[in-house]
């Protein structure tokens, strides 16, 4: 029984060791594991929080995009920008926003407070500066209209003048034809006369020679007063083709005010016409006919003062014929509105007869007047450019020697006839423009001195280049 016994107690022992040593393994096995879960709900919360500030950070920069684009928000775009903590995104809104800032420096720095500017803010400012603009240009386009207008009936006035004269033209020729019939007749009487005076010779000498005479006075007298009509004719006819060839010349503006003792002059015209300042004008009385010669004065522009306002001051003026308000004013290159006159020049151009080429001088004082140089022959008989229908002038110098300079002559005037460009001479061009080339001085008692340059003055009204 005894040995029983210690069996039992031996198996218990055993047993007892053995769910010792089990029991052990599930502990050990169950930390083990326990430590790997903590490690894993570690790294869960990390990725958690990451995941978090991930979204905040996300969440700030949508609210700085909305913010640019001008959606409603009760935060500032800098502390929306401050809550973007994610490295990466921060960049990325820090480059959108440097865009954003330079955009708006550059299209709405005047528009608006600046706390409140956004994309949909320059959106609406561009909106409102499109309209703006189109109104402007509604408002220019009724102004180019109403010109247009008053010029279309200063063309249609001139036109009937223009008509007046060539009726007067067709009356003269008339008349003439007429006086040439009285003539004829008047010789044929002539002619019965003398042979009846020669067949009653022999009756009476003295009554032949004194009728003889009087026929003779009645011829002279007749051919006389033919020839006078013919004169007439001629000048109507010259003058009809001077007309014709200007009746399109209108003033260019007119006198408002002056200052006499200032010697300035106020004009109609500003930079709303594109006019600049140095341009020439040549002044005209309020009822004379717009031909060179006829200028009373020339002025030169100093100041743009308005839209439709500038100071000129008074280059030379005629004492006895001083100017006066609503005197008209005129240049041969510019027009209002800032066209400038396209221009050819042809030939030798000798401003001061000197025998020395003045082309330069010419070319530049164009350019100056605000003139565009359509086409020029240089002083080797070489063309630049060319004549077109847009060519106003066709500026005639003297005719070149030689036969390469003839022929490029003969192709800028032949060009001017197809293109019906107005053919004017220099000294003509120029007095339109309110200057006049400065004679050669020279002293008897020193070297020969040359003084280049252009001096405004009035020269006598004898003629105009129209007629050469």
């Amino acid at each position: 029984m005894a040995l029983r016994e210690n069996q039992f107690y031996q198996i218990g022992l055993i047993v007892s060791v053995m769910l010792t040593v089990v029991l052990g393994l599930l502990a050990f096995f169950g930390f083990s594991n326990a430590s790997q879960e903590t490690v894993r709900a570690k790294d869960a919360e990390d990725k958690f929080k990451k995941e978090q500030l991930l979204r905040s950070s996300a969440e700030a920069a949508v609210t700085a995009m909305k913010i640019m684009v001008g959606a409603p928000s009760s935060d500032t775009l800098d502390k929306a920008v401050e809550r973007v903590t994610d490295e990466q995104l921060q960049r990325e809104i820090n480059e959108v926003q440097a865009l954003y800032e330079n955009d708006l420096r550059l299209y709405a720095s005047g528009s608006g407070d600046a706390a409140t500017r956004s994309y949909n803010s320059l959106v609406k400012n561009l909106l409102e500066a499109v309209k703006l603009s189109n109104n402007s240009l509604r408002v220019e386009a009724e102004k180019v209209k109403i010109a247009d207008s008053e010029k279309q009936t200063d063309v249609q006035q001139a036109n009937n003048r223009a008509a007046g004269l060539q009726q007067e033209v067709t009356r003269l020729t008339s008349r003439v034809a007429q006086l040439q019939g009285e003539l004829e007749a008047a010789k044929t009487e002539f002619a019965t006369k003398l042979a009846a005076a020669e067949d009653a010779h022999s009756q009476s000498v003295k009554g032949f020679r004194d009728q003889v005479a009087l026929l003779t006075t009645e011829r002279d007298a007749l051919n006389t007063k033919a020839n006078k009509a013919e004169q007439v004719l001629n000048a109507k006819v010259v003058q009809l083709q001077q007309y014709e060839r200007k009746k399109f010349l209108i003033p260019d503006g007119r006198i408002v005010d002056l200052s006499p003792s200032t010697g300035k002059v106020y004009i109609n015209l500003g930079f709303d016409d594109g006019l600049y300042r140095k341009i020439s004008f040549s002044v005209f009385g309020r009822d004379v006919e717009l031909e060179a010669g006829l200028e009373k004065a020339t002025i030169e522009v100093t100041n743009i003062l308005g839209p439709h306002s500038a100071e000129a001051r008074i280059m030379s003026q005629n004492e006895r014929d001083p100017i006066l308000p609503s005197d008209q004013i005129v240049t041969a290159t510019w027009e209002p509105g800032g066209y400038k006159v396209p221009v050819a020049i042809a030939g030798v151009i000798d401003l001061n007869g000197d025998g020395q080429s003045d082309l330069e001088r010419l070319k530049g004082f164009i350019l100056k007047n605000q003139g565009v140089l359509a086409a020029v022959m240089d002083e080797n008989g070489d063309i630049q450019g060319k004549i077109d229908l847009n060519t106003r002038y066709l500026i005639i110098g003297d005719e070149p020697e030689d036969d390469r300079g003839r022929q490029a002559f003969s192709k800028l005037d032949l060009d001017a006839g197809t293109y019906r460009v107005q053919k004017i001479s220099v000294r003509e061009f120029l007095h339109l423009n309110g200057f006049h080339p400065e004679p050669n001085i020279r002293s008897l008692d020193a070297p020969e001195q040359m003084i280049d340059g252009f001096r405004p003055r009035r020269p006598p009204a004898t003629g105009s280049a129209f007629s050469q």
